[in-house]
């Protein structure tokens, strides 16, 4: 921690936590109280803190900050008088450590992460503590599969200890810190990607909780009609879908992510039809939900270089890097765009580092958000920019 903090401090990545089962919210909301504890200017600093559950009801009373002494049974007193405020027989947790923790509903057995939409990528800590233990082995291996897409280079994943497993955990490092184990993503695996723009999350409706149905089933459907609607170039049916489920989210504010998705889906529709201001109004509705959205800073890159706007694209390029460095495409353009602006240097910086990315893949992989280009191709075509232009 004291080396991430240092290096958030300078301003050169951000601090990702997330508790993947949070039940009611004891965990997540203790980890806020913590980190406030011991980090002076934690106000001022990049730091989340994401919690997810199944469970809407859990959902419900996580958001509400409010507990019962059950909760408290081994907490120090000075954790309640500091940062609860008693009412009968209930405590209330402090507005200001409730605005740390985002909230959403997530089913570990989705293929919804790891995505930028719900900002489940490039995450510094995974808690999931006691929950795998009821998984199959093959949805237990499939949740470690995506636990360890959705980590940073060296990020670390905490389980139970009834939950290690060898042979589920293969591909991390086991690390012992005072007698308590926890896993290190290694890089010995090949480098994974994942589907960062609007690609809906499918949800298989029959297996859910009757509680949730109703708020989410949908709401959500209505968006993949949306997307099929999308695909099949009928830009105006999906157009009077999405507008029509935007308005209905302003109900339901606590689902940023889906709200995001509704928007970016949005602004692809008006770019593809060549209503750039349209587009631009609703990536910026979006940024103003969530500054640090990867999906929507390369949404603008792209719509700012298609009105050779090349200045402002690469201006959001370099926001794309600043929150995923690996982010290949980003690395791509700004070498391009770069050499059209004579910065060799830098050109070439950005280029080199694609290649580096790019030397980690198999060779007949898809590059992503590269519509349909191998690793290979893009290979060849830096190599050729490098070879003839530099």
């Amino acid at each position: 921690l004291p080396n991430t903090l240092s290096d958030i401090r300078q301003g050169n990545r951000q601090l990702k936590i997330w508790c993947a089962g949070c039940s009611t919210g004891e965990e997540p909301y203790s980890l806020a109280i913590w980190l406030e504890s011991i980090i002076d200017d934690i106000d001022f600093l990049n730091i989340k803190i994401i919690a997810t559950d199944i469970n809407t009801n859990s959902l419900a009373k996580a958001k509400s900050g409010i507990y019962t002494k059950w909760s408290f049974r081994d907490t120090p007193s000075w954790v309640k008088s500091k940062y609860f405020i008693k009412h009968e027989n209930n405590y209330i947790l402090d507005e200001s450590l409730k605005k740390r923790v985002k909230f959403f509903y997530l089913n570990l057995i989705d293929n919804s992460y790891p995505s930028i939409l719900n900002d489940l990528c490039d995450v510094d800590i995974i808690l999931c503590r006691n929950v795998l233990m009821y998984f199959n082995k093959e949805n237990h291996k499939k949740v470690i599969d995506q636990f360890y897409k959705t980590l940073c280079k060296e990020g670390h994943l905490l389980v139970s200890s009834v939950e290690m497993s060898q042979e589920m955990y293969k591909n991390f490092e086991m690390i012992n810190f005072n007698n308590f184990y926890v896993y290190k993503k290694s890089d010995k695996k090949e480098v994974e990607y994942f589907n960062y723009l609007v690609e809906p999350t499918k949800i298989s409706v029959q297996e859910m909780p009757k509680s949730i149905e109703s708020e989410i089933s949908d709401l959500e459907s209505k968006y993949i009609k949306a997307y099929d609607f999308y695909l099949e170039k009928k830009y105006q049916q999906a157009e009077n879908i999405l507008l029509d489920l935007y308005q209905s989210y302003q109900n339901h504010s606590d689902n940023e992510h889906q709200i995001i998705k509704t928007i970016l889906l949005l602004a692809h529709i008006y770019a593809n039809n060549r209503l750039f201001e349209k587009a631009e109004y609703w990536s910026n509705k979006g940024l103003e939900l969530d500054s640090l959205n990867i999906g929507l800073h390369y949404f603008m890159a792209i719509l700012f270089q298609e009105q050779n706007k090349f200045d402002q694209a690469i201006q959001s390029l370099q926001k794309v890097l600043y929150l995923q460095p690996d982010f290949i495409l980003a690395h791509f353009y700004l070498g391009i765009m770069n050499h059209n602006q004579q910065k060799v240097l830098e050109s070439k910086k950005h280029f080199n580092r694609a290649l580096n990315i790019l030397s980690k893949m198999n060779t007949n992989d898809i590059v992503p958000e590269s519509e349909q280009m191998t690793v290979k191709q893009m290979i060849n075509i830096i190599n050729k920019q490098l070879k003839n232009n530099l």
